[in-house]
């Protein structure tokens, strides 16, 4: 009886041997396979982490371009503005030449003698072209305290609006644009800053009042310059749904 318990008994364990070994092997199998693919589930993350980087430098450098793009068209804005205005004032300044002395003495009505009022203005224009724009601001505010009355006034005043644009301080420069065409109806600034009061009015997002000044702007002043950018911005303005 004895021998026979220990006949199966050997024979169950004997069994059992090659049954755990295979367990164990699968077991083994299991674990590979489970590296394997928690390995490629880490593969694929980074692939997918890898591409979001691209895209996000992609944006970025798009953005800079951008930026970058914007940059040099209001300083081609700018420049432009200022040569402009550099023309003009020395196609005055020759007129003004060509006068009698006692006749331009009539014309300038400044306290200050007149070259200090020219100097002055240049040295306020100069800043605002090398885009220094806070010390522009003022030195036109103090050209305007010192010679409220100087030919150069108007130009002042229109320029100090243009620093303040610059800036994007639109609200300062729309009052200033606005003082250029109340108080200096018949300056040669007066379409300029017309046209300026409408775009400072488009930046403070009052759309209304924007489209009917450039509206104005385009009707009164057909076929030139500001004639045309006003009807650039009316039309970008319809294309915004503003």
């Amino acid at each position: 009886m004895l021998v026979a318990v220990l006949v199966v008994t050997g024979s169950a364990s004997a069994a059992e041997g090659p049954s755990d070994g295979r367990i164990q092997a699968l077991d083994e199998r299991l674990s590979r396979i489970e590296r394997l693919l928690e390995n490629q589930a880490l593969m694929d993350m980074l692939q997918r982490l890898k591409g979001l980087e691209e895209e996000v430098r992609s944006l970025r450098d798009s953005t800079e371009r951008l930026q970058h793009q914007v940059k040099q068209l209001k300083e081609r804005q700018r420049e432009l503005y200022l040569d402009v205005d550099e023309r003009l004032q020395a196609l005055a300044d020759r007129g003004a030449a060509a006068r009698a002395p006692d006749q331009e003495d009539e014309v300038s009505t400044d306290a200050e003698p007149k070259g200090n009022a020219r100097e002055a203005y240049t040295q306020a224009f100069e800043l605002l072209r090398d885009g220094r724009y806070q010390r522009s601001i003022k030195a036109f505010e103090q050209f305007l305290d010192d010679h409220p009355e100087s030919r150069y006034a108007p130009n002042a005043r229109y320029w100090l609006g243009e620093a303040h644009y610059a800036t994007e301080d639109y609200e300062t420069a729309r009052k200033h644009f606005a003082r250029v065409t109340e108080e200096y109806p018949d300056s040669e600034k007066v379409d300029d800053a017309k046209l300026k009061l409408g775009f400072a009015l488009y930046g403070l997002e009052r759309w209304e009042r924007a489209r009917s000044v450039l509206t104005e702007v385009r009707e009164m002043y057909p076929d030139t310059t500001v004639g045309r950018l006003a009807a650039q911005r009316l039309k970008q303005m319809r294309k915004e749904g503003r």
